[in-house]
């Protein structure tokens, strides 16, 4: 069954990772879709969530050499 929260916050999140959207936009329009009801705040945060990960992505810990 298509699940409309699902789709607005993968668009979302993809459209800023593609720079469709800058991230400006992308809070706006979840934050609207928030308040009509069509996200919850849990889909709120994911996208807010995923921008930082885009933005600031989490490097790999350098492993140290086995002696």
């Amino acid at each position: 069954m298509f699940n409309l929260e699902e789709f607005i916050v993968e668009n979302l999140i993809e459209g800023y990772r593609t720079k469709t959207f800058n991230e400006y936009q992308v809070n706006i329009y979840a934050s609207g879709y928030m308040l009509k009801g069509a996200i919850t705040q849990e889909g709120f945060d994911e996208v807010l969530q995923a921008i930082e990960n885009i933005k600031n992505p989490q490097q790999d810990e350098e492993l140290e050499p086995v002696e």
